[in-house]
């Protein structure tokens, strides 16, 4: 499965990444259209946005959140670019405007106190629902950190929709305490965390809590502080506690990996781990088929691959998944066998004719057990001949 895909992502990311170098188109947002694509400047109530769209299957779309350079933060830079290449989805990518307006990061998309940025990306995707007439379970979000919470916000809004987020904070406040950045972010945005009307773009969790029909996958690595206290906030919010793995509460997927790495916030998931959460979470036979199957991808997270000592290629999941599949359906089969056996022997087939003969709740029926016994007998004896 995952060769094929590779091979021609290859092949599509040598296309798709000249896109993200041409020049970009200034526009207004009520003016886009659907020939619009490509890079493109959006600007939503006087906010200019930084988005790139590549125009793939129109009935499908994935967004993606992107944050600050790594090195300038006064530059865009589109996240993830390459993941683009591994769906068959039309992607758009959407750039925070406050790194380049504030020269910090994280912003979390937070905008002003008047005006939130995290509502004008969304209204951005909105008319992308509209120009291509999609249904909110045709998009999925992905995010990453302060992208991540997002994310989450977007599929929230968007009901039926689905969500990665790699890494979220989840509640602003943990993150920025931790990191002891409160005050000065405080200072950056003249914003109160006191004040419950911003409560919606800094505490994601209720929306998630409440929010019944999107489906929510959620990648944490609990080595980091943050991410720890973070991903125990949420958690808390369903009254359970923090269990390395797969946790499943209703619409909501919570995978949580300890690894000791040098930057544990930001190791990321190869392409084809995304691809299979996009699978997980847009198809039911494949989650039943492949739920185990997590364990084994996991190996494939970037952090892991970096390491020689512990190199694997996607091939080799593949066949060490296969291998489990293969031992389930053996294991399922054997079960099998043993069941048909006991049902095929003497002492089930007696027992079972008396059960259903006594059943009857009749005095009489106590009578014919001798007769009954016989006659189950001597089919016996006439089946084990055959």
């Amino acid at each position: 499965m995952y060769s094929s895909v590779s091979i021609n992502a290859e092949k599509n990311w040598k296309e798709t990444k000249k896109v993200f170098d041409e020049p970009h188109k200034d526009i207004e947002l009520e003016n886009l259209r659907e020939e619009d694509s490509g890079r493109l400047n959006i600007r939503v109530e006087g906010v200019e946005f930084e988005t790139c769209f590549i125009k793939k299957d129109p009935k499908k779309l994935i967004v993606f959140f992107s944050g600050p350079g790594r090195k300038d933060y006064s530059k865009a830079e589109f996240w993830k670019k390459s993941y683009s290449s591994y769906f068959e989805d039309s992607s758009l990518y959407i750039i925070d405007p406050c790194n380049k307006e504030k020269n910090y990061a994280p912003t979390f998309f937070f905008g002003s106190k008047e005006k939130s940025y995290m509502s004008l990306a969304v209204y951005i995707v909105k008319k992308f629902k509209e120009i291509y007439q999609l249904k909110n379970n045709d998009i999925v979000f992905i995010g990453e950190s302060n992208t991540g919470l997002v994310a989450l916000y977007s599929a929230s809004l968007f009901e039926g929709s689905q969500c990665i987020a790699l890494s979220p904070i989840v509640e602003m406040r943990i993150y920025l305490q931790v990191e002891k950045l409160l005050d000065k972010f405080k200072k950056m945005f003249d914003y109160d965390f006191m004040d419950n009307k911003f409560e919606k773009r800094t505490d994601i969790t209720k929306f998630i809590v409440e929010n019944k029909s999107s489906k929510y996958f959620i990648i944490s690595n609990i080595r980091c502080k943050f991410d720890e206290e973070s991903m125990k906030y949420l958690l808390s919010k369903f009254g359970r506690e923090i269990k390395i793995g797969l946790n499943v509460i209703g619409n909501l997927y919570v995978y949580i990996t300890d690894l000791n790495v040098s930057q544990p916030h930001l190791f990321n998931p190869t392409e084809g781990f995304v691809r299979h959460i996009y699978n997980f979470l847009k198809d039911d036979d494949f989650k039943e088929k492949y739920y185990l199957d997590f364990d084994a991808l996991n190996k494939s997270l970037y952090w892991y691959r970096k390491r020689k000592d512990e190199t694997e290629s996607d091939q080799d999941i593949i066949k060490d998944k296969d291998k489990k599949i293969d031992k389930l359906k053996k294991d399922n089969a054997a079960l099998k066998k043993s069941v048909d056996k006991i049902k095929s022997s003497l002492s089930y087939r007696l027992g079972n004719r008396i059960v259903e003969t006594t059943k009857r709740r009749n005095p009489l029926s106590y009578l014919v057990i001798p007769f009954v016994i016989l006659s189950e007998y001597l089919r016996y004896l006439k089946d084990k001949k055959r």
